[in-house]
């Protein structure tokens, strides 16, 4: 067996090489100030909207994506609940009854976020619940 200072010494160099710089990765590391996306259903495009012509956002939405207007438990949203925070272009607009006054011509992209993502962007702030983040500029 070999001395005790060697084993130490052995167990010194093992560890530091451990604690070393990581290899070098093949992937990068995305930063997008845009909430994370579960899934593609909760993002809905421009070129989708621009298959339904001459209606509201909020009757487009209806027709695609009527999976937004669902809660996770307790049921579905009324046009009267404004648990369903509507922001346009990142400024507080309301409830749904905001969603009927944009024309869906000018929408790019319209994302639901959970009631927790909702906080997360747009700060606790505002009554708690999901929403929808409609985007009309780049």
């Amino acid at each position: 067996m070999a001395p005790a200072h060697i084993r130490h010494v052995l167990l010194l160099v093992v560890t530091t090489l451990g604690c070393g710089t990581p290899a070098r990765s093949t992937h990068s590391l995305r930063v997008s100030a845009e909430p994370r996306t579960r899934n593609a259903r909760e993002v809905l495009t421009g070129p989708e909207f621009r298959t339904i012509h001459g209606r509201s956002t909020l009757d487009v939405i209806r027709e695609l994506r009527p999976e937004y207007f669902l809660r996770p438990v307790a049921g579905a949203y009324n046009a009267s609940d404004d648990g369903l925070q509507v922001y346009l272009d990142g400024i507080y607009q309301g409830g749904l009854e905001a969603l009927q006054t944009i024309p869906a011509s000018v929408v790019l992209e319209v994302r639901y976020l959970t009631p927790s993502a909702a906080s997360d962007s747009y700060g606790p702030y505002r009554r708690r619940g999901a929403a929808l983040a409609v985007r009309t500029r780049e």
